[in-house]
């Protein structure tokens, strides 16, 4: 089953932010979007959000690494990598069938036409 998630990057400096591209990584999962996303120059107090989803391998722990690639006032390339971890379970399977719904009892169904015909004749409406 895909699992979503929203990676939010703000720019808490003074001056704009020289982003390139945002990195995203799994172990024990497979990353179906977002792998690499293109983020560019980032204002000061701007933020961005890139979305990203993986699928689960196994039922374990999944590491996700983001890598985040910009270029420092000294115009060199630099990464920030963050790693997080989450628990991976596999989900259970859907139900094969639905049971009908009971039926009523031939018991049932006589005491409530005894107590219907009962109504009726006591209201002068039955026959």
């Amino acid at each position: 089953m895909s699992q979503s998630l929203n990676i939010k990057i703000v720019n808490t400096g003074a001056y704009t932010a020289r982003l390139s591209t945002l990195d995203l990584k799994a172990d024990n999962a497979q990353v179906t979007d977002g792998s690499e996303s293109d983020v560019g120059a980032l204002d000061p107090n701007g933020n961005i959000s890139i979305p990203g989803s993986f699928i689960p391998s196994t039922d374990g722990t999944v590491t996700i690494t983001l890598t985040l690639h910009y270029v420092d006032d000294l115009n060199r390339e630099q990464t920030i990598v963050k790693t997080y971890q989450a628990p991976a379970v596999t989900p259970p399977p859907p139900p094969t069938s639905v049971p009908p719904p009971p039926t009523p009892s031939s018991e049932q169904t006589d005491s409530q036409d005894f107590l219907g015909r009962l109504l009726f004749g006591l209201l002068g409406l039955g026959s």
